[in-house]
């Protein structure tokens, strides 16, 4: 079975009594685990068991397969619902899948948790043609939803965010929903005493974190410092930051000073440009930008940022369906990218 974006929260919430199986999967591993989590509670309860539930790394099927048919009918000592997680499941794992699923019995549940799997792929389509089964797709909020949930966490958290906060945490967020969860959670505490959470929380909580290196990576970038870009490039990348983040940070950068630039080719001032960017400029960085917004205050200079934009989308486009390790075709993309910011 499928589920229809739009249904989503809902079967979450009460999954329908013919699933007893669910496969989460998609670029977004927080949100898949986040849902995980949310599926287990509503079908074994907020204080299970510990023996109502296994957890099996997909790995180990290639030896043991029986395993996962047998977790599937194994009887709780105490009864109720029996529970097995499947992590890091891959296409390799579907024939196992589908006969552990033929011999599992009514009471037991399995969720499977999969990375970003295509139409074609065979643990997808099982799923999806499966009449006990449903495939639910992981992606990452984006725009006035993904501000939606940062607003709802702080609140939750008891300490709302201003406009430009939650802006902040929004334009800094990565592939990885939970991960956004925790540092809007993190926001929050140091906002707790005032009992709100505004730009300054957010950009000092969120200071030594990686959206602020991705951020470092883009100034060089714009700067045309290859030697810096590049070190800041290899440093994010051994952090185990994602090259999708990475280069949707420099998008993001460069449409900023793209925003800037072209109001000043439409007579504005630059002092006002920069200042009704949203968010706002973080101060430490403040003089760096408006010095390249200067540096690219001609007919060249936004030529070259239409170039750069179109070539980073290109790369994100090429790194998503590519067999070419991303990390390869990122170094060799931010080299030419802070070659062209050089004289533009």
């Amino acid at each position: 079975m499928k589920v229809a974006p739009r249904d989503i929260d809902r079967f979450l919430s009460r999954p329908a009594d013919a699933a007893r199986a669910v496969l989460l999967f998609g670029p977004d591993a927080g949100l898949s685990r986040q849902r995980a989590r949310r599926l287990a509670t509503v079908w074994l309860g907020e204080a299970p068991d510990p023996l109502q539930m296994t957890t099996i790394a997909a790995a180990t099927l290639r030896n043991d397969p029986a395993q996962l048919a047998d977790a599937l009918n194994a009887i709780p000592m105490f009864g109720g619902v029996s529970l097995v997680r499947l992590e890091d499941a891959e296409d390799a794992a579907a024939k196992t899948v589908a006969g552990a699923l033929e011999q599992a019995g009514r009471d037991s549940r399995l969720i499977v948790i999969s990375g970003d799997l295509n139409p074609r792929s065979s643990l997808r389509k099982l799923f999806e043609a499966h009449a006990a089964a449903v495939a639910i797709p992981a992606y990452a909020p984006e725009g006035a939803a993904l501000r939606g949930a940062i607003a709802e966490r702080l609140e939750a958290a008891g300490a709302p965010g201003d406009r430009d906060a939650i802006e902040f945490l929004a334009t800094r967020a990565g592939d990885d929903f939970g991960v956004v969860m925790q540092e809007a959670e993190k926001v929050a505490l140091h906002g707790l005493d005032q009992g709100r959470t505004t730009l300054r929380d957010a950009a000092l909580c969120a200071g030594d974190s990686a959206v602020f290196g991705v951020d470092a990576a883009a100034m060089a970038i714009a700067d045309g410092r290859q030697d810096v870009a590049d070190a800041a490039l290899e440093r994010l990348l051994r952090d185990g930051v994602a090259p999708i983040a990475l280069i949707r940070g420099v998008a993001r950068h460069f449409e900023r000073l793209q925003t800037v630039v072209v109001a000043l080719a439409g007579g504005g001032a630059l002092d006002a440009a920069i200042g009704s960017l949203r968010p706002p400029v973080f101060f430490k960085t403040k003089t760096r930008f408006t010095a390249q917004a200067r540096r690219f205050d001609t007919a060249a200079g936004r030529a070259a940022i239409a170039e750069i934009l179109s070539d980073i989308r290109r790369c994100e486009a090429e790194m998503k369906r590519s067999e070419t390790p991303p990390q390869a075709r990122l170094r060799s993309a931010v080299m030419t990218w802070a070659q062209r910011a050089q004289t533009p």
